[in-house]
């Protein structure tokens, strides 16, 4: 890691840096529906922990909870939410927390990472 220059082009390079080729399709979903395609694709394979700010107004999540801006919830389909569910807009479901149940809600606004918990990939928004 570090920086090298190349002898021949006399231009200066960078080790440790990472290029990613997005393919078309993904960045065509990422123009629309991100962070939704991305939990859903996560929630599939197993479970997924979302990052969010819950100081935002479109966040309701439990009072003491509600001033942490990095507030990390876990999902899985082997939760057996009830009242689970995700869409376009954001994510609901009643948790349980440790002063007992509380029924959240959140919009992909205020959502700014995603981990596949099985896996350990994160994606940060």
């Amino acid at each position: 890691m570090g920086i090298t220059l190349d002898k021949k082009s006399k231009s200066t390079k960078l080790n440790n840096i990472i290029k990613v080729k997005f393919s078309r399709n993904l960045e065509n979903i990422k123009d629309k529906n991100f962070k939704f395609y991305i939990f859903n694709k996560f929630i599939n394979i197993g479970a997924v922990r979302v990052v969010l700010d819950a100081t935002q107004k479109e966040a309701n999540v439990p009072p003491e909870f509600s001033l942490d801006h990095r507030l990390k919830l876990d999902f899985s389909y082997t939760f057996n939410i009830p009242d689970f569910k995700f869409n376009t807009y954001g994510v609901s479901g009643t948790l349980n927390f440790p002063y007992g149940c509380y029924f959240i809600s959140f919009s992909w606004n205020v959502v700014y990472g995603m981990q596949e918990i099985i896996s350990k990939k994160i994606i940060i928004f």
